[in-house]
């Protein structure tokens, strides 16, 4: 047996890593879609953080919010009106981005 880790086979890659089907945030006023996109399984830098644990709630304290909570790596947003897409580039080095949310608008 020989030591250290070994990558799976190209057919395992393709059966078990498939992509996520991307998560969709409507604006409320109707005028945006924002689409992202995760990784199709955590990180070992992600499952490797530190956590605590409080009444049954496993939490990062750094960051004080649900641990291994999966970052968007891509976004884009889209206007509903035209279809017309844009991408967002996020900032080099960060882990990604999560709760996206609008501002609650009345629909014009």
């Amino acid at each position: 047996m020989s030591a250290g880790y070994k990558e799976p086979s190209p057919v395992l890659k393709r059966l078990f890593l498939l992509p996520k089907d991307p998560s969709l945030t409507l604006s409320s006023n109707y005028e945006w879609l924002v689409v992202t996109q995760e990784p199709p399984l955590p990180g070992i830098a992600l499952l490797s953080r530190p956590e605590e644990k409080l009444a049954g709630i496993r939490f990062d304290p750094s960051l004080l919010a649900p641990s291994r909570m999966q970052f968007a790596e891509s976004l884009v947003l889209q206007r509903m009106e035209t279809g017309e897409k844009q991408g967002v580039d996020l900032p080099a080095g960060s882990e990604g981005i999560r709760y996206i949310r609008f501002h609650p608008t009345r629909p014009r």
